[in-house]
């Protein structure tokens, strides 16, 4: 233990000599900025045990069988990459001297994974040598707008002095000017590079969206880009003619220099497992303070004061704007939930159609993910079909608390009610799933239960799916796709792609990305004793996969490997707070469009209609018009959905007893053709509501349910 002591105090010491020239608050080009970044050193030994544990660790990795032969959608043969993380890991250069190189091979491994939960960590915290890399940013002078005709601009990067300095004049003299090539190609492609080299995500169009940010800024410390790629030289000819070599830069801002607000904000967007995407105005004061003043004005009802959520009414052209960008609110969670309220009951005063915009989502609480797809989808299931990988970390993790936080589906009781040294039949008798040649034992298949009363519930003006327009830039990440996928694979919605690749293939446009659970293990590894913690490092993975909804639990593809598409693609390639306009007429279009036309690749988007109850013979179903191959709906009356108590099984086409409890909405109205006088509801029970519900007062992390707890 002396001798660690002594060599992180001379590791730190020699870095931070060789550091010090990199003043806080500078900037400096690559060469110069990896004489300090090099210089902090690790050991064969730390490396060795690393990756040792990283083995470990990895052994409780859902998907880590199915990566080596994934299996692939109808549209591609290689849409998933193939990974084999043991070789991947057995592969990493331990014997090199310099820490920034080893973290390097890491995170190509975890990069090659497309999983965004897949996660090797620093923990800046914790005081270690590695922490210094979260003192430095990579940065280009500029940033990338995209207009809704498909082409580039480049606007000088928002920094603060003295950064600003680093702005050259041709950025800012041109930023009004089409690019026309960067490197003598399309410009697009140095985006679409940077996607496919340094974005862990599985869709191109998800890639894109993440990349056109983190392209020009981010984190040394969160990823650390090679040396290699930081020199690159970007040519940039713009349309007038005019030609200028633009260059990466690392700009130096202490974590310790940081506001408090700075400080709380990356720190949570480096160690949370949410995917949110690092911006300048998370760790530039000055330039967050504009982003600050947005309150209730004109264009919004509400605004919670983290600003992420936020509603509006548009009486000119009829429409109710929500607008969601994490499902994860700040400490005031009890704000969060008032203005998700306030937006339902100013929705209910009136039947226009509701657009749901979702700019870089980065997911959130599995709780609310599940309750706002409940408030706008009454009758989805919001439950999740779960399965685990079978290991010995897994078993130590589900003995310590996740058996208790899964279910049997059919009573709904936990699995274990207590903590056990054995675990039952439903981990000792593993389902097994064969992905070519490759066996995967997964637990049997369990169910992540809606947790909680709904936070509030349309009483008078319950939308149809074909009322409800759901904006997604295929970012969508974690929490946000469980909210995509639910209503895309229950027809509750029409769901519309924005942002992505501009010149990317429509059928490559998903609804959302990582719709799993994961699982911080750094809660599981007991104290600082252990190696891993000790070093200043955490790690992350999907812990539960999740299926479709298949009630005879036989699913064998989890949804991470199940491209669910867009209804439709709109160019709007930006979002801005102060103006959504462009979104409106959108989505205008689009409602006009489904009175008549449909999507015929998606039939579980039916036109709602109580006039087919009568022709709907299957006890307690409901339904619509089911949309022809035509792309026109038909008057073929389909079953979509079931009375209260009931799911309704697409498989079987029938309706069956839900079996865990569900809470009957207070006052609700089922879906009514205005235009049908006969129309009758077809559920009236009810049961008296509760306020919010406290069980929101436990911050759980996104998708392991109330028992994993947030690393922050």
């Amino acid at each position: 233990m002396k001798m660690n002591i002594i060599l992180c105090l001379f590791v730190l010491i020699a870095s931070s000599q060789t550091c010090d020239e990199f003043k806080n608050y500078s900037y400096k080009p690559i060469n110069e900025s990896f004489n300090c970044f090099n210089s902090v050193s690790t050991t064969i030994s730390e490396n060795k045990i690393l990756v040792d544990l990283l083995h470990t660790y990895f052994e409780a990795y859902v998907y880590k069988d199915i990566l080596k032969a994934p299996p692939q959608p109808s549209f591609s043969i290689t849409y998933y990459k193939s990974v084999d993380i043991d070789t991947e890991l057995k592969n990493v250069n331990i014997n090199t001297s310099c820490l920034y190189d080893f973290l390097v091979d890491i995170q190509k491994i975890i990069i090659s994974t497309g999983d965004s939960h897949l996660n090797f960590f620093i923990r800046p915290e914790q005081g270690k040598p590695n922490a210094l890399f979260f003192d430095f940013y990579y940065s280009l002078p500029f940033k990338v707008a995209i207009s809704n005709t498909k082409q580039m601009y480049l606007l000088p990067q928002s920094l603060t002095d003295p950064f600003n300095e680093s702005i050259p004049i041709s950025i800012v003299r041109n930023q009004n000017i089409v690019v026309k090539y960067i490197n003598g190609k399309d410009p697009f492609d140095v985006i679409r590079r940077f996607a496919d080299l340094f974005v862990p995500l599985k869709c191109p169009h998800a890639r894109f969206t993440n990349a056109q940010k983190s392209f020009t800024f981010g984190s040394i410390g969160r990823t650390p880009l090679p040396k290699s790629y930081l020199n690159t030289k970007f040519e940039i000819e713009w349309e007038n003619g005019e030609k200028d070599v633009i260059s990466y830069f690392i700009l130096r801002i202490n974590r310790s220099s940081m506001s408090k607000r700075a400080r709380k904000k990356v720190d949570r967007v480096f160690t949370s497992g949410i995917g949110n995407i690092l911006l300048p105005e998370d760790v530039f004061d000055s330039l967050s303070r504009d982003f600050n003043k947005l309150k209730k004005n004109e264009d919004f009802g509400y605004v919670s004061n983290d600003k992420m959520v936020s509603c509006s009414v548009n009486t000119t052209k009829k429409i109710n704007t929500f607008v969601l960008t994490s499902f994860a609110p700040d400490d005031d969670w009890q704000n969060y939930q008032l203005v998700i309220k306030q937006c339902i009951n100013l929705f209910d005063e009136n039947s226009y159609p509701i657009q749901i915009i979702l700019p870089l989502n980065g997911g959130g609480y599995v709780t609310y993910a599940q309750n706002i797809e409940k408030i706008f989808a009454p009758h989805d299931d919001v439950n999740l079909i779960v399965g685990a990988r079978i290991s010995n970390f897994t078993e130590k993790v589900m003995k310590q608390v996740e058996a208790k936080s899964i279910k049997n589906p059919p009573n709904c009781q936990p699995r274990e009610k207590t903590n056990v040294d054995v675990l039952g039949d439903w981990y000792m008798n593993p389902k097994i799933i064969n992905y070519g040649k490759n066996e995967h034992k997964i637990i049997q298949p369990s169910l992540i239960d809606e947790n909680g009363e709904i936070i509030e519930r349309f009483i008078n003006n319950q939308r149809k799916p074909t009322d409800i327009v759901v904006y997604t830039d295929s970012f969508c990440f974690s929490g946000c796709s469980i909210f995509t996928k639910g209503l895309k694979e229950r027809g509750s919605a029409i769901i519309t792609g924005f942002g992505g690749d501009p010149n990317g293939n429509i059928d490559e446009f998903e609804v959302g990305q990582s719709p799993t659970t994961v699982l911080f293990l750094n809660e599981y590894l007991g104290k600082s004793s252990d190696p891993f913690i000790g070093y200043g490092y955490g790690v992350s993975l999907s812990f539960f996969e999740t299926f479709r909804f298949n009630y005879n639990y036989t699913e064998t593809i989890p949804r991470e490997f199940i491209p669910d598409i867009v209804d439709e693609r709109v160019n709007i390639f930006s979002f801005s707070s102060n103006d959504y306009s462009t979104f409106i007429e959108s989505t205008l279009t689009i409602i006009e469009k489904y009175k008549t036309r449909c999507n015929p690749k998606n039939k579980r988007l039916v036109k709602k209609t109580t006039n087919c109850d009568s022709k709907i013979k299957i006890p307690h179903a409901h339904g619509g018009y089911e949309c022809d191959d035509n792309g026109f709906w038909s008057k073929r009356c389909v079953p979509t959905y079931c009375d209260y108590g009931y799911l309704f099984d697409f498989d079987t086409k029938r309706c069956i007893l839900q079996s865990c409890p569900i809470v009957q909405p207070d006052g609700f109205h089922d879906i009514i053709d205005p235009k049908d006088s006969s129309s009758q509801e077809t559920s009236t029970s009810e049961t008296t509501s509760s306020d919010i519900n406290n069980a929101f007062i436990h911050k759980i992390h996104f998708m392991v349910i109330v028992l994993i707890i947030f690393v922050l």
